[in-house]
């Protein structure tokens, strides 16, 4: 019976995870939508920007590994090691999730530009640190470090090709 319950609390944490991050991304992008239609396709956008259909399906994908990853954190035994890669893993994810507002609705570039940054490198450190203890963290984290890399090169060229707050 304690098995169960325990089974149940392992799993039922791995689906809290998922909706819990699907949501908070869910609630971003309801708030920004208005912004897309009317800032972001009126500036000058990279030449290598996807087209709109491309970020809601990456970012259901890159959350869904995003919360196996943190999931697996939560259960990873605590070692000094560990408790720095879950701080690491916190703070970028807080960013991920004040990075749109800052670009999309404040049309911050320059200071969504350094978010992105230092998200980049947290999720690189973490990545390097999972390397020897959470294996999967690292594998799960590489597509989402991917992504974010190329929203960098996204997000700069419309920080250097835009004015800050031009509509």
């Amino acid at each position: 019976m304690t098995t169960d319950v325990n089974s149940f609390y392992y799993y039922g944490s791995l689906a809290a995870w998922i909706v819990i991050i699907q949501v908070v991304g869910g609630i971003t992008g309801y708030f920004i939508k208005d912004e897309i239609e009317n800032w972001y396709k009126k500036i000058n956008r990279a030449p290598l920007n996807p087209p709109d259909w491309v970020f809601p399906i990456a970012w259901t994908i890159l959350y869904v590994l995003i919360a196996v990853s943190g999931w697996r954190l939560q259960f990873a035994q605590s070692t000094a090691e560990i408790n720095v890669i879950r701080a690491l893993f916190g703070v970028q994810l807080i960013l991920n999730w004040i990075w749109s507002p800052i670009f999309f609705i404040s049309h911050k570039t320059g200071l969504s530009f350094a978010i992105i940054i230092t998200m980049d490198l947290l999720v690189v450190a973490t990545i390097v640190l999972s390397f020897l203890n959470l294996t999967v963290v690292q594998w799960l984290m590489i597509p989402y470090l991917l992504w974010i890399c190329f929203a960098s090169y996204l997000n700069f060229y419309v920080w250097r090709n835009n004015e800050e707050g031009e509509v």
